[in-house]
């Protein structure tokens, strides 16, 4: 009886099945009978493991082949064991870590050791690692791919009798993509080979085959390459620019044009290779290292950096680019705040593939539709930095502007997606600039122009798997805050769109938003108020992420380390100390300085932002991220470090945006337009308001400096600003973390002038503790403790005159002085000579822990260096007097010379024999000696 169509793909169906379910059952039997022998032969194979070293043999066995698997026959490079594991495991490995270059890098630097099964941190490392593979070049994804193939001939299953075995097939599929692959289209089949290694790693089912012959070259699966290469049907396979190929030049060639050609060839491909810094745009081909601490500087005609042993802050044994100050102050490493972001394993920046640009219709890699500079109609005109037919409103979209609709895969989408935003900053500049630096400044730094060229990573972030939309942080009064923030942006050039959800998802896949908030500063004496628009970037939280399905950008971007220059209101007390009565300074802002800033488009699925029911793509830097005020602090520091260079008289100095330059030598100081021009040679621009010329007084980071008088105030527009703000706090039933934080922050400024102050946080720290950070909407009550100190900062800050001296000690007391606490007393060490104080049972009082021992030691050290002799030098209310100024380091137990007299044992030392006032007199009703 023949059976109908639908009856044997049942039939098919029902005994595959069958075959499965048979190869479930086996596999469970024999997990089972595995089970038992570890339970009935655990305790043995234990006790023989620990005897295993009694039968180990190391005499030469002829017989046993190595266990090693090479990417070919004799080599001296082994594939990873933990790349072995992941293929025995049936994961799909990325063919950059086959490269030559990923085999032998056994460091760990820039591949992290993989674990099986891989967990979700595994999972996106991988996904990144095969967005790598994009971008291989042929010589490199061809070699990268033969190693897969000696990999899966030794992992890989054994073919039935009479089939062709898994890696002969492998081969088959290499041949046939050399063979039609030349140069001028090898985009479209390295997009090719990747969808057949995706087809090969799809999930299936045990011993079921794929609905592709991969030995032979798939015509459908070459139109979707062309087509995910923006490349017209039928590319892969038109030769008619042959002629016009080096090869092509090189066949017609004669007599000396030969060896001219040739060496050009050569040279392309060293320049393909290696790269090359120097120049102001990064070649099409270079893979340049995105780690801001990357630990090797890219190739190129850079001196050779040699060994050298990363530190925290002395990066170079020789001469230091940052010009240092005299000896008797601190360094400006010393003074600086390290930042946070990338760590040295970053990944690559991918290089720019040739695109289709809607403006001029060709296939360019040298520039995209938006700052295409050859339209191909002549009546198109510029609008936001590209170009659209008159009267129209959307750019850059073709079908669009020739009227049509939008479709699936719109051009304009996936640009959003894919362009590399062309900066104001000046790529060349910071080149040439990074030149000049120690080789071990360079390989720090060596992210910054490939970063102003090709857009800045803020690090390792996750792409969704699916779309994620953010809730409104913002009320409905400041919807038309938040709609003309929008526009500007839009005119600005920072972000583009709108577009639909749809229109996103089908051209690129699955986004997230991030959601917008409003900060409100309110209007001062002489200032209007102020309402500035952020990104809530730890948005969602912890709690929410789990039920959201991503972590916040903050949350995975915290474990970013990297430093930058910073300049700390200490630093500036020490600079304007230090200097001569004849110096000077100026200071200026950078304008929209985070903006200026390309971000990586390959990341800005995670950068997309909702305003009335509408989707944007932010394409510049984000302030909200955490790694942001880190990312553009380095390329402050380069600035810093070029003025410096210009100008060998002064100093240069920033703390975020703010920058301050002093002047201190016996030359002219340079005028401010030479300042500005060399800031202006790398893009900045100066704010229009914030900036001041050369003065001995000057407000700089809310203070007013008088370098003639050594003081430095509290400015009035601070005070009555600070003043409305505790006002505001305390007038309230309830408070907030964000309010509770902003005022703890405020206040902490106001300290770094009055350090005395710092002892009148505690409560507020105590409330700012009690938030439940998971709750955006959680409030309390000021309990009376945090009442009494915002009322004791509102006293203080209605004192008339906030000035405090920064005038450098007129005598030292050079001695090292040691201080310690346990729960039996107090210690100190002061060159040797010990004292300690026996305080049995004090810690035991209700208000004494041992942080107050701790305070009461460290004011015992104080009295202990005042009669010793100490004087004219200043710590806290009592040593003000005496304008004391002690550098005051935490120290492990371990290595504190007075833990041991806090403990009551003196016996290393000779004894010191002061008599002091005891701190702790009160709690025990008279002093003790």
């Amino acid at each position: 009886m023949a059976l109908t169509e639908e009856e044997i793909v049942l039939l098919v169906a029902r005994t595959r099945r069958a075959e499965r379910e048979e190869e479930a059952q086996r596999r469970a039997q024999e997990e089972a009978a595995g089970a038992g022998e570890n339970e009935a032969g655990g305790r043995d194979r234990a006790i023989a493991a620990t005897e295993r070293s009694k039968h180990m043999s190391l005499l030469h066995d002829k017989t046993i082949a190595e266990r090693a698997i090479h990417p070919w026959p004799n080599s001296s490079i082994r594939i990873p064991k933990d790349i072995v594991n992941l293929a025995r495991h049936g994961v799909q490995i990325p063919l950059i870590w086959l490269t030559v270059e990923g085999l032998l890098d056994t460091s760990g630097q820039h591949r992290k050791f993989v674990t099986v099964p891989p967990t979700p941190k595994v999972q996106e490392y991988l996904a990144a690692a095969y967005e790598k593979d994009r971008f291989l070049p042929r010589g490199a994804f061809s070699q990268a791919l033969q190693a897969f193939i000696a990999l899966w001939n030794a992992v890989g299953p054994q073919a039935p009798a009479g089939t062709a075995s898994q890696a002969s097939l492998l081969e088959d599929m290499h041949l046939a993509i050399l063979s039609h692959a030349v140069d001028e289209h090898w985009p479209i089949w390295r997009a090719y080979a990747k969808k057949v290694l995706d087809w090969i790693f799809e999930e299936r089912a045990p011993g079921e085959g794929i609905g592709l012959n991969i030995a032979e070259i798939d015509q459908r699966l070459v139109a979707e390459a062309e087509r995910e290469c923006k490349y017209p049907a039928g590319r892969a396979i038109d030769f008619t620019n042959s002629d016009n190929t080096m090869v092509g030049k090189l066949l017609r060639a004669e007599g000396s044009e030969v060896a001219r050609i040739g060496a050009e060839i050569d040279q392309l491909h060293r320049a393909a290779t290696f790269g090359d810094i120097r120049t102001g745009d990064t070649a099409v081909s270079t893979v340049p290292p995105s780690g801001p601490r990357a630990e090797r500087a890219p190739r190129g005609n850079l001196p050779s950096a040699g060994p050298f042993s990363w530190q925290r802050r002395d990066y170079d044994r020789g001469p230091q680019p940052f010009q240092r100050a005299p000896p008797s102050y601190h360094s400006r490493d010393g003074g600086a705040w390290p930042q946070r972001a990338y760590r040295a394993e970053r990944d690559y920046y991918p290089a720019r593939t040739p695109q289709f640009c809607t403006s001029c219709l060709e296939m360019v890699s040298d520039h995209d539709f938006r700052s295409c500079r050859r339209p191909y109609a002549k009546n198109l005109e510029e609008y936001n930095g590209g170009w659209r037919f008159p009267g129209k409103d959307l750019p850059f979209c073709n079908r669009y502007n020739c009227g049509g609709e939008c479709t699936r895969g719109c051009t304009y989408v996936q640009s959003a997606f894919s362009f590399f935003r062309r900066s104001a900053l000046q790529a060349s500049a910071f080149a040439h600039a990074l030149e000049q630096l120690p080789v071990s400044f360079r390989a720090r730094l060596a992210h910054v122009v490939p970063g102003v060229n090709n857009g800045f990573s803020m690090g390792e972030l996750a792409m969704p798997s699916r779309t994620i939309l953010a809730p409104q942080h913002f009320s409905k009064e400041q919807a038309p805050l938040i709609t003309a923030w929008k526009d500007k942006a839009l005119e600005d050039g920072f972000a583009v769109g709108p577009f639909s959800g749809r229109e996103i998802e089908d051209s690129v896949g699955p986004f997230a938003c991030v959601p917008l908030t409003v900060v409100h500063t309110p209007a001062t004496e002489t200032k209007a108020e102020k309402n500035r628009v952020c990104f809530n970037a730890s948005w969602p939280t912890n709690v929410e992420s789990g039920s959201i399905g991503i972590r916040s950008i903050n949350d995975e971007l915290k474990e970013e380390e990297w430093e930058c220059e910073w300049l700390l209101i200490n630093e500036v007390k020490l600079l304007l100390s230090q200097a001569h009565s004849t110096a000077c300074a100026m200071g200026f802002d950078l304008a929209d300085a985070y903006q200026q800033l390309p971000n990586a488009p390959w990341q800005r699925r995670r950068f997309v932002f909702a305003v009335d029911g509408e989707f944007f793509v932010w394409i510049v830097g984000m302030f909200g991220i955490a790694t942001m005020s880190a990312l553009f602090g380095q390329l402050c520091d380069v600035l810093c470090w070029w003025i410096e260079r210009c100008f060998p008289s002064v100093r240069a100095r920033h703390f975020a945006d703010d920058h301050l330059v002093l002047h201190d030598g016996t030359v002219p100081c340079p005028s401010t337009e030479e300042v500005y021009a060399e800031v202006a040679r790398f893009g900045w621009k100066v704010h229009a308001t914030k900036h001041f010329s050369w003065s001995r007084r000057f407000v700089l980071l809310g203070f007013d400096w008088d370098m003639d008088a050594q003081t430095v105030a509290l400015t009035e527009e601070k005070r009555s600003k600070y003043l409305r703000k505790l006002s505001a706090v305390l007038s309230r039933p309830a408070v907030r973390y964000k309010e509770t934080s902003s005022v703890a922050g405020t206040l902490i400024h106001v300290c770094s002038i009055f350090p005395e102050r710092r002892s009148h946080l505690n409560a507020i720290y105590a409330l700012r503790n009690r938030f439940d950070r998971r709750r955006r909407f959680h409030s309390l009550d000021i309990p009376t403790p945090a009442a009494a100190e915002l009322r004791d900062w509102l006293k203080f800050l209605k004192t008339p005159v906030l000035v405090r001296s920064f005038r450098p000690p007129t005598a030292s007391f050079p001695h090292l002085v040691y201080s310690d606490a346990s729960n039996l007393g107090c210690g100190v060490v002061i060159d040797g000579k010990a004292q300690g104080w026996a305080l049995p049972g004090m810690i035991d009082h209700d208000e004494v822990d041992i942080g107050v021992m701790e305070a009461w030691a460290l004011q015992l050290a104080l009295e202990a260096c005042i009669s010793m002799g100490a004087g004219e030098w200043g710590l806290r209310e009592v040593a003000i007097a005496a304008n004391i100024t002690m550098s005051m380091a935490y120290v492990a137990s371990a290595d504190n010379l007075a833990d041991a007299p806090s403990r009551g044992d003196c016996s290393r030392f000779s004894p010191l024999n002061l008599i002091l006032a005891a701190p702790w007199q009160e709690f025990m009703g008279a002093a003790t000696h």
